[in-house]
């Protein structure tokens, strides 16, 4: 089971984070204190449709497929979604994911879509040779 299977449609889960610590005042008994709180962080998001063209200084991607079936992360929004930043060093991958994303070959109808590109270009490159 992957993390947020279990998790209904909809919701996105924030996790609660506690960590101990003793505070040692002079001349006092030390005081252990339990500190929790959930890691948010303003932030702004959006698509891979909406990132196209955008130079981003950190980059934070999330690869996992989504719960819902009926919309898929392809690896041509992954490699969107990868390539925003500057730097390599400034991309960072939320969650871990299922890297045949990236081995999966193009669907027959891409191919043949390319092919009918290909086709085209050759044409056209024959038909303006002499401008």
């Amino acid at each position: 089971m992957r993390f947020g299977d279990d998790i209904p449609a909809g919701l996105v889960p924030i996790s609660l984070s506690e960590t101990t610590f003793t505070v040692k005042i002079p001349e006092q008994p030390s005081i252990c204190v339990l500190q929790s709180q959930m890691a948010l962080a303003p932030a702004y998001t959006f698509t891979d449709y909406k990132s196209q063209g955008q130079t981003l200084d950190v980059v934070i991607v999330d690869l996992a497929q989504p719960p819902d079936q009926g919309s898929r992360i392809t690896p041509f929004s992954a490699y969107v979604a990868l390539s925003r930043s500057r730097r390599q060093e400034n991309v960072h991958i939320l969650w871990p994911f299922d890297e045949s994303l990236f081995t999966t070959p193009p669907s027959a109808e891409l191919e043949a879509e390319d092919g009918c590109l290909a086709g085209l270009d050759r044409a056209t490159q024959l038909e303006y040779l002499h401008l």
